[in-house]
């Protein structure tokens, strides 16, 4: 029982001896670099800083009533007007492939709608079709006048939704000038053509 203890008081002892030993880490006291001062200036009397001189505190100015009421006919009409375009777009890749094959050509030129010149609104329901041409509509063959009709009705459907939204915002007093600016905003200005 003496000899244990003996070892336990040896392995005591040594591990006293290893706590006084330094660490070659810790041979003096740890200095940082001072932060610099901040100015009197810059300091309130709580201490905290305040914006330096090249901080510039401009006052907002109120909206004017043009751009309130810009604001007011954005708010109300952005979302509608936004899927009316996704439509409309989706709409006119429908009829481009209908325009190439059935509308027919008025002296060499393309057929109305099928270029860039955004026509194809105005020419959906008037343009003179090629007789005896088929489509294949959703797995179906339809002639170019059946498939004039489900153009047309898709672009009606359109029309009345645009139609709402243009009463919606005169009876919420969207002005006039500010629902043709939206019109342009979003492309929908060939709506008028229909």
């Amino acid at each position: 029982m003496f000899a244990l203890y003996a070892a336990i008081r040896r392995l005591d002892q040594g591990a006293q001896g290893a706590a006084r030993t330094e660490s070659p880490l810790a041979r003096g006291e740890a200095v940082y670099p001072a932060l610099p001062a901040l100015p009197a200036a810059a300091r309130t009397a709580r201490g905290a800083a305040r914006p330096g001189p090249s901080a510039t505190r401009i006052p907002l100015r109120p909206p004017t009533a043009a751009e309130a009421d810009w604001d007011r006919a954005v708010a109300l009409l952005d979302l509608p007007l936004r899927r009316m375009a996704a439509e409309t777009s989706v709409l006119e890749l429908s009829y481009r492939p209908f325009a190439s094959a059935c509308v027919a050509s008025e002296g060499g030129a393309p057929p109305a709608g099928t270029g860039r010149d955004g026509d194809w609104l105005g020419s959906l329901k008037t343009a003179r079709m090629l007789p005896g041409v088929t489509l294949r509509e959703k797995g179906a063959t339809v002639d170019c006048e059946g498939a004039r009709r489900l153009l047309v009705a898709r672009a009606d459907a359109l029309k009345s939704e645009l139609d709402a939204d243009e009463r919606l915002g005169r009876t919420s007093g969207v002005r006039p000038d500010h629902w043709r600016q939206l019109m342009a905003v979003y492309l929908l200005e060939g709506w008028d053509r229909y």
